[in-house]
């Protein structure tokens, strides 16, 4: 048994009605930094901030109270500076009389999972915030470069009105690192009598930075020569900032994406890959370039084929997402894993599904536990003592063989409720 409990990849944990530790697996005792020996028979307020601890306990309670398993989001300091967040999973610990008599429980780190999540809500919100600025003004200016005809638009793109920008050059306003570009451009065209387009920078009098897209045609006298030019310009200032923000949102959820514990995938009509994120090679052990166009399938467990074929055929039939399919995967080493899947339709233009995109995550911990609660129970199968569990309403869950016979039941009746 205790194999079993060292083998979770997460945290295990019992406890009595108390709240004091009566049992843990390494990797809890790991993270306290202490000997499953020196935790044992301490509290959570030991080893936490009294909020935290005191959250923690009331969900301990909630589960002996209720009697029934329940599942729990809590946030576990993992740093002096961070806050974690972890999912856990507890049950009532009872004796053989039924009586609960503490706490049995499994966490798992799922603080990568959040900060995706918050990562792509502060991007969608990011993105309808931003808009482009609509409105252009018209300008002249002589060959010397100097203004000599502005419209009122200028004070909304670049932050000065026509009575302060009339008699000055362009170039004072100008952040100095966009003028020589801009001037060798303006020079260029005079010399080809050519239109030309350019983006630059202005510095506001408040001091801010603003972008304009500026397009201009060359003024010719009656002979033909340049005098001057005259166009328009266009804040583009929102269109940059926007560019800045998808950048870094694109970069922190490629980085977020990189260093979860999740798998991202894209899947086509065909069942075949389109897309795998990083994570593959650490979660499944293939290199993305080893799966990129080859069908799914060929990683499933032959004996989940048939209920994920089912599933697929109707995301496909019916356009609506499939959620929590767990099935087994071929790990690169030749092992199978336990993953849980949702899946989403891509559509076309008609609203048909074309294929799906999926996140997946590995459950062996979660299978390895149900497996160890298996265990649990063909040992007690085995034992010549009468183990019995009831929930709080008196209602018999489980009989082991012992019970059976001790009280004169056939071995095949079923006493549970």
């Amino acid at each position: 048994m205790t194999s079993v409990l060292e083998a979770i990849p997460g945290f295990f944990f019992a406890k009595d009605q108390e709240g004091k530790y009566i049992a843990l697996n390494s990797n809890l005792a790991d993270f306290y930094q202490h000997s499953i020996a020196a935790v044992i028979g301490k509290t959570d307020f030991d080893f936490f901030p009294t909020e935290i601890a005191a959250a923690m306990v009331e969900n301990d309670r909630e589960v002996m109270a209720r009697g029934v398993l329940q599942r729990f989001e809590e946030a576990v300091p993992v740093s002096e500076e961070e806050i974690g967040t972890y999912l856990s999973t507890k049950a009532p610990l009872r004796n053989a009389a039924g009586d609960v008599v503490g706490m049995i429980g499994l966490a798992q780190d799922i603080s990568d999972r959040k900060a995706i999540e918050a990562t792509l809500r502060q991007s969608e919100k990011r993105f309808r915030d931003v808009t482009e600025a609509a409105g252009e003004y018209v300008w002249e200016i002589s060959l010397d470069g100097v203004y000599t005809f502005v419209t009122e638009q200028s004070k909304a793109v670049k932050g000065y009105g026509p009575d302060e920008l009339l008699g000055h050059s362009p170039y004072e306003f100008m952040a100095p690192e966009d003028v020589p570009h801009v001037r060798d451009v303006i020079q260029k065209a005079a010399a080809d009598k050519s239109a030309f387009t350019l983006e630059h920078r202005d510095i506001t009098p408040t001091g801010e930075v603003v972008w304009a897209a500026v397009s201009g045609v060359p003024i010719l006298n009656e002979q033909g020569d340049v005098i001057g030019f005259r166009g328009t310009g266009l804040s583009i200032t929102d269109r940059k900032l926007a560019e800045v923000a998808v950048a870094e949102s694109e970069a922190k959820f490629r980085r977020l994406v990189e260093n979860a514990n999740d798998l991202l995938y894209e899947i086509d009509a065909n069942g075949e890959f389109q897309y795998l994120s990083p994570q593959l090679t650490k979660v499944w052990g293939y290199a993305v370039e080893d799966l990129l166009n080859q069908p799914f399938a060929l990683l499933v467990h032959p004996d989940d084929i048939p209920q994920l074929m089912e599933s697929t055929q109707k995301l496909f039939a019916t356009g609506k997402r499939q959620t929590d399919l767990e099935f087994r995967i071929r790990h690169q080493d030749g092992h199978w894993i336990w993953v849980t899947c949702n899946n989403s339709p891509i559509k076309d233009a008609d609203k048909r599904a074309i294929g799906f995109q999926g996140i997946a995550r590995d459950i062996s911990d979660r299978k390895a536990f149900e497996e160890a609660q298996s265990r649990l129970t063909a040992i007690l199968d085995t034992t010549s003592d009468l183990v019995g569990i009831s929930n709080m309403q008196g209602e018999q869950l489980y009989l082991n063989s012992a019970g059976h016979r001790l009280i004169f039941l056939p071995p095949d009746l079923d006493i549970a409720g």
